[in-house]
């Protein structure tokens, strides 16, 4: 009974274990918390970190090459069968039964032509390239996190004003209904306001399905679990670290601090340490040597243990080594090299025109936005005036059913408007500080210009 007790025991908490996590609350998140979360968990950006580390070891691997080379080695030889020669009627071996030898060889270069330290500048510029790529990718996954909570908060702006304009409609429809008994509405008034609740039932319907749908997208941007319950608390972004109204100063920002055009100023100073790299091959090699030999020659192993049986020897010296013909390889790599920086200057200019287009887009996309912010919210105003006007002009027998559907329909219209043309100029932002390269970055950096590598 006991053991059949503790077997259940083990089964119950093996299924616990196996089940997924229950969360007691709903996690909170505000932007900020979102964007911590999401690089913490981002694959993308832990992949340009593993990358960044790699390259980190290249630059030791380049360093390794100026330094002195140590190597050991110990040989031991079993002569089986030695040959022989006779004299006067005798026979003498040649050599013994056992040979041990071993050595120790220092190699110090003294002068490779300046490649070593051309390939260990490569290898530094090497790092600065993937520590441009990690940021590039920061920002991306910025960029994606905030969009993202900004979808999900328009979506649910539009799923509370749809839930509004379901509660006028049905408001208003009970008011016809009582109309209609005391005889002050006509059965077509009632039909009219009954379909108008069903359309902008429908349409809260699909507001709420398209909330949902946000919600998981910004999720999964983040990588929280698609079960897991969130409380989102924010707002949309009204400012930005760079001073949007001067596009100038935003070319010179991005001119600066944008990772993918340091990328290729880090990779262009790359080809042109290759170049001198390459070029080094067929300069003349300077190294300073140092050997160091022992040998034991005996037939008898035992005899090892005697330091006068070992024979040793000492050499120093320089070594000089001159390239005269590589089958012209070495040109071929420095014109392969030298075409590769070529190409990569034209793809800096292609860049520059890429990032100054991004930015006089996204630049004018905020300033329709803040435009359109201003207009919609008189627009809320007055349309939220007209219902009331359309209301008591109903109620007092002078107006119409139709004025009070065109007056709930503006401002529907009106409000969903003013909430999408907020979340424009959020993303707008977003997309100004991205094409600059500054996104996600103290405002110290921005405020400096970004002049200079780090």
């Amino acid at each position: 009974m006991r053991r059949g007790l503790h077997q259940l025991f083990v089964a119950a908490a093996a299924v616990a274990l196996c089940a997924e996590p229950t969360y007691s609350e709903p996690l909170r998140l505000t932007p900020q918390e979102a964007i911590r979360l999401a690089m913490e968990k981002s694959q993308r950006l832990m992949m340009a970190k593993s990358e960044l580390k790699q390259a980190d070891e290249r630059v030791r691997e380049a360093r390794s090459e100026g330094l002195p080379q140590l190597d050991a080695s110990v040989d031991y030889t079993r002569n089986w069968l030695l040959p022989t020669v006779t004299f006067n009627d005798q026979t003498f071996k040649i050599g013994n039964d056992n040979n041990v030898a071993g050595g120790l060889s220092l190699t110090q270069s003294l002068y490779r032509g300046g490649g070593i330290r051309a390939r260990l500048r490569a290898a530094r510029l090497d790092v600065a390239v993937n520590a441009e790529v990690e940021r590039a990718v920061r920002q991306q996954v910025t960029a994606d996190v905030e969009n993202g909570f900004y979808d999900f908060i328009l979506a649910s702006e539009l799923a509370r004003v749809s839930t509004l304009a379901l509660e006028r409609a049905r408001s208003n429809r009970r008011q016809v209904a009582a109309l209609r008994q005391a005889g002050r509405a006509s059965e077509y008034d009632l039909l009219r306001a009954t379909v108008q609740v069903s359309s902008v039932r429908a349409d809260s319907i699909r507001a709420h399905n398209d909330r949902e749908v946000a919600e998981i997208r910004l999720k999964d941007h983040i990588g929280l679990d698609l079960d897991r319950d969130i409380e989102v608390r924010g707002s949309f972004r009204e400012s930005s670290s760079a001073d949007g109204s001067d596009l100038q100063k935003l070319f010179a920002i991005a001119a600066a601090r944008h990772p993918q055009k340091r990328q290729l100023e880090y990779l262009i100073a790359m080809e042109e340490r290759d170049i001198q790299a390459e070029k080094a091959e067929s300069r003349p090699r300077v190294d300073l040597v140092a050997d160091g030999r022992v040998q034991f020659q005996n037939d008898q192993l035992d005899n090892a243990g005697n330091a006068d049986e070992w024979r040793r020897s000492w050499s120093t010296g320089v070594r000089v080594q001159v390239p005269l013909f590589d089958g012209m390889q070495t040109g071929a790599r420095v014109a392969q090299a030298t075409e590769e920086r070529r190409r990569l200057r034209f793809e800096e200019e292609k860049l520059e025109r890429a990032i100054e287009r991004q930015i006089r887009e996204s630049w004018m996309d905020l300033q329709e936005a803040a435009e359109r912010i201003e207009v919609r919210r008189g627009t809320v105003e007055q349309a939220t005036r007209g219902l009331g006007v359309a209301e008591s002009r109903y109620n007092s027998g002078v107006g119409t059913q139709l004025e009070i559907l065109d007056a709930q329909l503006t401002l529907l219209e009106a409000e969903t408007e003013l909430a999408t043309a907020g979340r424009d100029r959020a993303a707008a932002i977003v997309a100004v500080e991205l094409s600059a390269g500054i996104l996600g970055e103290s405002a110290e950096i921005v405020s400096d210009g970004g002049v200079g590598a780090d």
